[in-house]
């Protein structure tokens, strides 16, 4: 009985392996929203980082999270430094353009960076915000695994969230039209 029970886990374990080593290296993901807004006003809440607790699934999904705000608050080398029960890390804007995009280097203190990008596209009807996601499984199959299985998921749940809640703020932010 016991040598059956050693062979059902060893198995499972290869069984894991394997399926970890198919899944791919690296983890990434996007998502677009037309936002009817100018690209000014999209980009102001996403390069000034103390806007970020308004519209971030990660600050609004975790009681336990602490932020320090780095000086400068917006644009390139903008930063904040967050302690969690889950875990902690830093957020750097690596580079900005305005009204273009908005690149950042996201360290999670005990598993490596990953890197998000926000780019703008102005359009007849607004802007188009894409967000881009990617982060370096490297060879480890359990970290590919559990990529897969639940980083790529809750970022994309991040995503649709906060592309809607950055649609809703800006949108707000736009004038209703000529005062009578």
């Amino acid at each position: 009985m016991l040598k059956k029970i050693l062979v059902g886990v060893g198995v499972v374990v290869v069984l894991i392996i394997v399926v970890g080593f198919l899944q791919p290296g690296t983890t990434t993901s996007t998502r677009k929203e037309i936002i009817h807004a100018p690209p000014e006003a999209v980009f102001a809440e996403i390069n000034n980082l103390r806007q970020w607790p308004a519209w971030s699934w990660w600050m609004k999904n975790d009681p336990s999270m602490t932020l320090t705000f780095g000086t400068p608050a917006e644009g390139a080398n903008a930063f904040y430094t967050w302690i969690s029960d889950d875990g902690d890390g830093k957020l750097t804007i690596e580079e900005s353009v305005p009204f273009q995009y908005v690149k950042t280097a996201i360290n999670f203190t005990d598993f490596g960076t990953a890197h998000g990008t926000y780019t703008l596209e102005a359009t007849a009807d607004g802007t188009v915000l894409t967000m881009d996601f990617s982060y370096e499984n490297g060879m480890n199959p359990l970290v590919r695994l559990m990529s897969a299985l639940m980083i790529k998921p809750e970022v994309s749940k991040a995503f649709e969230y906060e592309l809607s809640t950055l649609k809703k703020i800006a949108e707000a932010k736009q004038p209703t039209g000529p005062s009578s």
